[in-house]
């Protein structure tokens, strides 16, 4: 029995495994070799798991620099954001609005991050003087550049009074 994660071509091997030995085609062996070193190959991809270079450099230039040089060249101008407080249509759009109302005084910590294909969701704490609060975001990349973002929060924790 194998247990654990199996990837797209694990999955199509396995199919072939067992349509080829009930069928007498070919020793199952054959194909369990393949099959083990596809596992191998997926293991050794995700054990240097590292988030997105483009989501940790857009994440530091955000929170840890706040370089909108930096931001600039890793956003696509045809950018989409949308989060609870905003919706903008381009990077310049979002970045004119950071530069008039700038992210100080914030630090994250990320709990979770899940990459596919062109795509890196972050779960991530947000912390900013008494508010603390569990941040998403969602961000699609195309032509090494970020393309979309989706921020999704709960916007109560910004209006709590003490």
């Amino acid at each position: 029995m194998i247990i654990g994660f199996l990837g797209y071509k694990s999955t199509s091997y396995l199919k072939l495994i067992y349509t080829n030995v009930k069928s007498n085609k070919k020793p199952a062996n054959d194909y369990i070799k393949k099959l083990q070193i596809n596992i191998i190959c997926i293991s050794l991809e995700r054990s240097d798991m590292r988030i997105n270079k483009l989501v940790e450099e857009y994440m530091n230039a955000f929170y840890n620099e706040f370089d909108t040089d930096k931001l600039k060249s890793i956003l696509s101008k045809n950018l989409t954001f949308e989060g609870p407080f905003y919706t903008f249509n381009s990077a310049e759009e979002y970045l004119n609005s950071l530069k008039e109302n700038p992210p100080v005084g914030m630090s994250f910590k990320i709990l979770q991050f899940y990459e596919k294909e062109n795509s890196v969701s972050l779960l991530y704490e947000f912390s900013k003087e008494r508010i603390k609060t569990l941040m998403a975001q969602f961000f699609t990349i195309n032509d090494n550049k970020i393309s979309e973002i989706k921020l999704v929060f709960d916007t109560g924790a910004f209006f709590c009074k003490d």
